[in-house]
């Protein structure tokens, strides 16, 4: 899970499916919508993201692209979602 991405509204870490969520689900989404602005759960400032994000131009033979699309697609998320998962995953597994 990528650290530092907290929902606006209920503070629960997440990864996010775009770049530019702000909530963990349609439910939190709605509900902050439904407080106003600048309300977080309970009346208070809603949390901000603190993971700078970065763009990268990458190549990939078309098979992988389109294994990695239907991947992320089963799991709901985006192409970058699912990428950046996957990059943190075998991070993860080349630290231990």
């Amino acid at each position: 899970m990528m650290p530092g991405y907290a929902c606006g509204w209920c503070g629960e870490e997440f990864v996010p499916a775009r770049s530019d969520a702000l909530y963990c689900s349609g439910r939190c989404r709605v509900a902050a919508h439904r407080a106003g602005p600048g309300k977080g759960a309970a009346g208070s400032p809603a949390p901000v993201a603190t993971v700078p994000m970065a763009q990268a131009n990458v190549s990939l033979a078309a098979d992988l692209l389109a294994a990695i699309d239907a991947a992320a697609k089963a799991r709901g998320i985006t192409r970058s979602a699912f990428v950046a998962d996957a990059a943190r995953a075998r991070i993860a597994l080349d630290k231990a």
